[in-house]
């Protein structure tokens, strides 16, 4: 695999050491930034190497530029402790409205219009800034320096109050933890346990046969090309300029602001990495902030809801990819018509209304008929997904070997980490199943979960909204009804 990659890390007594995060409460500076000297640095270093370059990997081309880019972030954007009195709205520019709408209330009678043009002009331009900084506290709030402010925000405003303390004690498999690194610990114990299948020695084999199909010599079809300007342009303008950045610290506004020649980098990056089917460690990496659900005990991991936080660089590739691949999809048929999850033009109000329909018109018909609907919703859905099958399954539809070595490489040594109370825990290994907010993952599902109609006996008929599942069948005897949707529910178990 070369150098290149960092060596997997699986067992509890193994793994990086845990780090102490000492820039807590540190944010990007974004009203002062001075981008047009952030992408002259950036494409300045990245000239100094140009003759070099074309002999780097994928790796060191990538980690070159992320370094670039903190750099001259750190110069021309910098980082600030966040600072409030209670009226983040109150900018320069309000500040100057209402010094001119005081300065008119002296004269009043004399100019009464322009006063109430002022007045107005103040509230238009508070509540517009009250909503800019509100959307902007939404972004910022999950992955920045301080995760649970906005959960603590959302709990204020619906009514409920406390939450998990930092010196609340962790239970987990019988065992009590107290620090901040050992719950960290305990939470990505649980996670990486998930995604650990049972596989007998016919399933494990799937994997050889994976590789074997994926080695053998193909002709790469028009839409399996080197990606272009406009494409990656296209997936930037798509991301939230102060979206959460991963673990490499990039959030997607340094990427959107590169100048020329390090976007030609980057572009030159992603087409490396499309036709090895390689992906840098670094985009691999997440980091997992465990947020505690309303009214839950604080005690127990189960009642955190996991935030995953992957590289921006990655989910730019990831979109380009998942473009091409929605794109495929539709146009070849790989997804069957009973599914409207993550499908432009396709929602799950389609599905409500399908069902309901479906049951009212057999209750419109002479003899009546009767209805039985049952929901499914698998449990873990998206960490259970065995990788190996997934491949199989998209060869088998006709998916180029390109597009299915590239997600092969991305699924590949997922590594992740839990972030808890400003503190780095060790790094796991996630051994099956599908990263959490990642861009491709939705996509992937879709392809995973596509089988489950093949199973379902004629006759029945199926709904799918992603991983929720209604199996509902028709018939004048309800009896019958029943056993009709109880075979269809048997060969799912299955």
């Amino acid at each position: 695999m070369g150098s290149d990659h960092l060596p997997i890390l699986v067992e509890w007594e193994c793994g990086l050491s845990a780090v102490k995060v000492t820039s807590r409460g540190l944010q990007w500076r974004w009203g002062k930034a001075d981008w047009r000297g952030y992408r002259e640095e950036v494409d300045k270093k990245v000239e100094e190497v140009r003759g070099e370059v074309d002999a780097w990997s994928v790796s060191r081309s990538s980690s070159f530029l992320v370094d670039c880019m903190l750099s001259a972030a750190n110069t021309f954007v910098g980082k600030a402790k966040s600072k409030s009195d209670g009226r983040s709205w109150m900018t320069s520019e309000v500040r100057e409205a209402v010094k001119r709408r005081n300065s008119l209330r002296r004269t009043i009678s004399a100019n009464r219009v322009e006063w109430v043009e002022a007045c107005r002009e103040v509230q238009v331009l508070i509540t517009s800034t009250r909503e800019e900084r509100w959307r902007s506290f939404l972004e910022d709030s999950v992955g920045g320096p301080n995760p649970n402010k906005m959960w603590d925000t959302v709990k204020k405003l619906s009514g409920s109050v406390g939450g998990a303390s930092k010196n609340e004690i962790l239970r987990h498999d019988g065992r009590e933890f107290a620090s901040p690194v050992a719950k960290a610990d305990a939470f990505m114990r649980q996670y990486a346990a998930v995604s650990r299948l049972k596989l007998d020695r016919t399933e494990r084999l799937r994997k050889k046969l994976v590789q074997r199909h994926l080695a053998a010599d193909s002709v790469d079809p028009v839409s399996c090309q080197p990606f272009t300007l406009v494409e990656l342009m296209t997936a930037l303008g798509e991301m939230k300029e102060k979206a959460a950045a991963g673990p490499d610290e990039i959030p997607p506004r340094f990427l959107k602001e590169l100048g020329p020649v390090a976007s030609a980098l980057l572009l030159v990056i992603f087409n490396r990495s499309w036709e090895d089917g390689f992906c840098p460690q670094s985009w691999r990496d997440a980091e997992i902030i465990p947020l505690l659900k309303k009214g839950k005990p604080a005690s127990k991991p189960d009642s955190y809801r996991p935030v995953s936080l992957t590289s921006c660089v990655a989910k730019t590739m990831e979109r380009m990819v998942a473009s091409r691949m929605a794109f495929l999809a539709e146009r070849e048929g790989w997804w069957c018509e009973d599914q409207a999850g993550f499908r432009k033009l396709r929602s799950c109000e389609d599905q409500v209304l399908r069902i309901s329909h479906t049951i009212s018109d057999g209750f419109q018909e002479k003899p009546s008929k009767r209805g039985v609907l049952v929901l499914l919703d698998y449990s873990k859905a998206y960490d259970t997904v065995w990788r190996e099958e997934l491949l199989l399954g998209m060869l088998r539809k006709g998916v180029p070997e390109r597009m299915v070595r590239w997600c092969m490489g991305f699924l590949r040594n997922r590594q992740a980490r839990v972030r808890l109370d400003g503190t780095k825990g060790h790094v796991w290994r996630m051994r099956q199943g599908l990263p959490q907010g990642a861009v491709m993952s939705p996509l992937l599902f879709l392809f995973y979960i596509d089988a489950v109609r093949d199973v379902v006996p004629k006759g029945v008929n199926v709904s799918m909204y992603a991983d929720d599942l209604a199996l509902y069948a028709l018939h004048q005897d309800k009896v019958k009804a029943q056993a009709m949707v109880q075979a269809a529910v048997d060969a799912v178990d299955r």
